[in-house]
Order: C-alpha cells, then sequence, then structure tokens
C-alpha cells in the first residue's frame, strides 16, 4: 500500500481538478496517475479518489488507442 503522503497528494490533484473533468477526462487522467505510480498505481488512485479501478484500467489504455480528440473537443460532422 501507498505511503499516507502519496495517498494525500492523489486527493489534492484530483480535488482541484475533478470540476472541470467530464467521464472520458476523469478517465484519461485517473489512468495517466495510476501509470506514474508504476506497480499499485491502480489501486492507489481508487482509494484516494474513491473511482472505480476499472475506470482507471480504461484510462490508461484509452490514449494509447491513438485518437486524435482525446479532450472531447473535436469539430462535429
Amino acid at each position: 500500500m501507498f505511503n499516507a503522503e502519496i495517498i494525500e497528494r492523489i486527493q489534492s490533484k484530483y480535488a482541484s481538478f475533478s470540476p472541470y473533468l467530464n467521464e472520458r477526462t476523469r478517465r484519461i487522467w485517473a489512468g495517466i496517475e495510476a501509470k506514474s505510480l508504476g506497480y499499485g498505481g491502480v489501486s492507489a488512485v481508487s482509494y484516494a479518489t474513491g473511482l472505480n479501478r476499472n475506470t482507471r484500467a480504461e484510462g490508461i489504455k484509452e490514449p494509447e488507442t491513438g485518437k486524435d480528440d482525446i479532450l472531447g473537443k473535436g469539430s462535429k460532422k
């Protein structure tokens, strides 16, 4: 398990970002945060934010799909 300092840091980041995130960007942020922590990162982000583990797992994969419109701001056709 991660130490309290790491959990508090994740909670602080999430509290700062969460009002500006939609469902997709929340998944992506959580995935990036989990990946940056390495082994156990998914569990740490899940514990700190209360987000489902599958949300982070999807968020880790999503940027790797190569979609250009990662922030969901593309033009509608």
